[in-house]
């Protein structure tokens, strides 16, 4: 990603709350140390949230991981075989 690309952490998938729900929750996050996550809501360029990990692309990658692993065991092939058909089956819907 650009250095300079705006990112926030609320889209980051590492990011969660402590005490949520109550008027003095926190955002916590296993890279505070190494990422700016002061003003959680607010944007700030990747190279100061360089751990940052877009929520929507790693579980449409988990989901992807899991629906392979299904149909390689039920078709008998490899997950890497089955990644590619279903990628070519979405590709095919995509024209």
């Amino acid at each position: 990603m650009n250095p300079d690309t705006h990112v926030y952490c609320t889209h980051c998938r590492h990011l969660k709350y402590k005490n949520f729900g109550t008027p003095d929750f926190t955002p916590i996050c296993i890279h505070e140390n190494e990422c700016d996550i002061w003003d959680a809501e607010d944007s700030k360029p990747f190279s100061e949230r360089p751990y940052y990990e877009d929520r929507t692309i790693c579980d449409y990658h988990n989901v992807m991981n899991e629906n392979a692993k299904i149909f390689a065991n039920i078709a008998e092939i490899s997950v890497d075989e089955a990644t590619d058909v279903l990628l070519a089956t979405m590709n095919a819907f995509d024209k």
